[in-house]
């Protein structure tokens, strides 16, 4: 990660099929949301702005090769 003059950051991101990783984190890719709705098991949970998302949930399968399929979940 990288703070730049403004106050910004670049940060690095490697978006694989399974996990993301930065220089500092691996963990699950794939965020599906929830909406109003409280999960019921609260790990790997985040409420922002009104509404409710589970992380590591919600991926794409594995293809062939990543631009063969241009749908997204």
């Amino acid at each position: 990660m990288i703070k730049l003059d403004n106050e910004s950051y670049i940060v690095g991101f490697d978006d694989g099929y399974q996990l993301g990783k930065t220089s500092n984190f691996v963990f699950d890719n794939g965020v599906h949301r929830l909406g109003s709705v409280e999960p019921t098991l609260k790990e790997n949970s985040l409420f922002y702005d009104g509404e409710f998302f589970k992380v590591g949930e919600g991926r794409a399968a594995i293809t062939e090769d990543k631009i063969s399929d241009d749908t997204a979940p």
